[in-house]
């Protein structure tokens, strides 16, 4: 039983390459394209026996672009995935075996003369930064799926987008307008042990979708000769989830502790730049959030705090290039996790212990967290191999994140990358408590 769980996902991805590679022979007259791509993460760190593997997953994507006439279009992705991870909490709590089908993207658009409108399920990603971005308020990201690429496990939410360019497009102007009524939702990844015995966690809380209840984002931007900038403002809901008591109670010397997960109400004033300078590029994006912990005084919520980040990319020769990034997080009130209280002594360790974790997950175990990351990659077209080292760094803390990474292309259609997360510091950190995920992965991706 052990094995045919385990050869689930392999299966899987065998079917989707020839099921894909017949589907596009037999309907070569319709717009598809997509890609079929399978991961294995082998844990470094005392894996179970029964279970060697951190994850093993298959995913097929199939995308079309029709066109809908002059000035309209449409996209449409579909996404299926096989998963089974080591523990529960690596697919959402839930079974952690199982077989799952979504829309990534559908929506249809309009464009002419400078305005173009687009209406559907969006992945709208915002912000010039790399990895951390702070103005990127309208997508999530399900951590608790591994990949290489970072933008496999963002998650994108039903929108209205006006993008409006004056002069009939010509302007160095532009506005970007986007009323989203269902917002995306990320899924948290649960460090081992985070969760003690005792504790039940629910699925998280949707907020009913009413108009109330909608997102509204706006950005103007600037584009000059070689530099860049916005201003923005979102008014919605934090995209990845917090903890909250929903009841507790004592069976003899035990607490038995029900737990949701809910999203909160957020403001946000943002604004990114980047400037070109011979062979260097500067980069800067900034956010100031208002949550409903607002003064401060509540740990059990992520307080208000202002996100930044500034860096700097060049190219080393030919196919060398370096990046590096300062990141910084402040909260203008604070209260330490360690000093909430409760009604009585009970509820008091509760809510410390609840406060510490999401203060774990969300960032917010100091007054303020400065960081900075640092990536060398290197591309040769001729050979066909890339790679790169990326490290993070929270240096109040001292955890961290080495991620390096060697891909080569067999063809220009098939591609294998192999690589390690390593995360290390101290276990009651964000990057530490991750130090039983960390693995050797490997992934081939056909694209057709």
């Amino acid at each position: 039983m052990f094995l045919k769980k385990r050869l689930l996902p392999v299966v899987f991805l065998f079917v989707c390459l020839w099921e894909t590679s017949t589907f596009a022979e037999d309907f070569s007259i319709l717009p598809l394209t997509g890609r079929v791509f399978g991961d294995v993460y082998v844990p470094t760190q005392d894996p179970i026996p029964q279970l060697p593997l951190e994850q093993l997953s298959g995913s097929l994507w199939l995308e079309s672009n029709p066109h809908l006439g002059e000035h309209s279009y449409a996209k449409i992705i579909g996404e299926f995935d096989a998963f089974d991870g080591q523990y529960s909490y690596s697919s959402d709590l839930s079974t952690a075996s199982h077989l799952e089908a979504v829309l990534r993207e559908a929506y249809v658009g309009s464009s002419k003369e400078g305005l173009e409108i687009r209406a559907g399920k969006m992945i709208l990603p915002w912000g010039k930064s790399d990895v951390f971005n702070p103005t990127d308020y309208h997508t999530a990201k399900n951590l608790s799926f591994f990949n290489p690429d970072d933008e496999v496990r963002r998650i994108g939410g039903s929108s209205l987008e006006i993008l409006y360019t004056p002069n009939e497009g010509s302007s160095s102007w532009n506005n970007i307008v986007v009323f989203t009524p269902i917002f995306a939702q990320g899924r948290q990844l649960f460090p081992p042990n985070l969760i003690p015995f005792g504790v039940t966690l629910a699925d998280p809380n949707t907020p009913s979708i009413t108009f109330l209840d909608s997102e509204i984002g706006d950005k103007i931007s600037y584009t000059g000769a070689g530099w860049d900038a916005s201003l923005s403002f979102f008014n919605g809901w934090s995209h990845q989830p917090q903890l909250q008591e929903i009841s507790h109670s004592l069976v003899g010397p035990i607490v038995l502790l029900n737990m949701g997960q809910v999203f909160r109400r957020v403001i946000s004033y943002g604004g990114d730049a980047s400037i070109s300078h011979d062979k260097w590029v500067f980069r800067g994006e900034s956010a100031y959030t208002v949550t409903p912990n607002d003064s401060g005084s509540n740990a059990l919520e992520l307080p208000t705090h202002w996100d930044s980040v500034v860096g700097a990319e060049r190219p080393l020769g030919d196919k060398f290039r370096v990046q590096a990034q300062i990141i910084l997080r402040i909260f203008p009130r604070y209260t330490s996790p360690s000093s909430q209280t409760g009604s009585d002594p009970i509820s008091t360790t509760i809510n410390q212990q609840i406060a510490a974790e999401n203060a774990l997950l969300n960032s917010y175990q100091d007054p303020s967290r400065p960081g900075g990351t640092l990536r060398v990659s290197y591309t040769d077209d001729k050979t066909g191999w890339d790679g790169e080292i990326f490290v993070l760094q929270n240096f109040a803390g001292g955890d961290f994140l080495v991620r390096p990474r060697v891909s080569y292309a067999w063809t220009d259609l098939i591609k294998s990358t192999v690589g390690l997360d390593l995360y290390g510091g101290p276990t009651n950190r964000p990057l530490g408590a991750l130090a039983p995920d960390s693995a050797v992965f490997a992934e081939t991706k056909y694209s057709f």
